[in-house]
């Protein structure tokens, strides 16, 4: 039996978080929840993902960027995407340049 890729959901906003945890658990991911970005930044570093799903703007503090980069430095194999309601070309160059 495989062992079901492993997500981490990093976002704020609690019905997003909870949306995606649920349509993710469905299709057979096992799902783990960060509400901030210094919680998904201590998750990284307790655990390896297959997949971080990340909101940019996440409150104060640790950004989605900075969550990008710091899966980046320490797990090149996970893959990352960002999320946003508030994106923009410059935002979007930043985040491809930052892996």
């Amino acid at each position: 039996m495989t062992k079901a890729p492993r997500v981490l959901v990093v976002e704020d906003e609690k019905a997003i978080r909870l949306a995606l945890k649920g349509l993710l658990g469905r299709e057979g991911y096992q799902v783990e929840l960060a509400e901030t970005g210094e919680g998904a930044l201590d998750a990284i570093r307790a655990e390896t993902y297959d997949l971080v799903l990340t909101d940019l703007a996440l409150g104060g503090g640790v950004s989605g960027l900075d969550v990008l980069k710091a899966v980046k430095e320490t797990c090149l194999e996970t893959a990352v995407v960002m999320i946003t309601a508030h994106g923009s070309e410059k935002i979007a160059v930043e985040a491809m340049k930052a892996g």
